[in-house]
């Protein structure tokens, strides 16, 4: 599954790069909802591998095998964030 956004104002910090915590959130958002809910999180890694800023479009994509959910956050194909989300 794959889902675009485009980087508002109000995802920046005070030095107009995404703050980290918009990453989380904006992969925790294609969860289905009762997923987020129903069952709990057991861990997440992170991994922040390039800056975004004001106005990039970005692309989110994930995948989902019966213990982990794989996320990655990319920009013109090259990939700007990883996270691993054990339930």
């Amino acid at each position: 599954q794959n889902n675009k956004r485009k980087i508002a104002l109000s995802d920046l910090d005070i030095v107009n790069h995404v703050n980290n915590i918009k990453y989380l959130e904006w992969c925790l958002d294609i969860v289905a909802v009762d997923k987020i809910l129903n069952q709990n999180i057991k861990s997440f890694d992170m991994n922040f591998k390039n800056e975004l800023l004001l106005n990039e479009e970005v692309n989110i994509g994930n995948a989902l095998t019966s213990d982990n959910q794989f996320f990655s956050i990319s920009k013109n194909d090259k990939n700007c964030f990883s996270m691993i989300v054990s339930w």
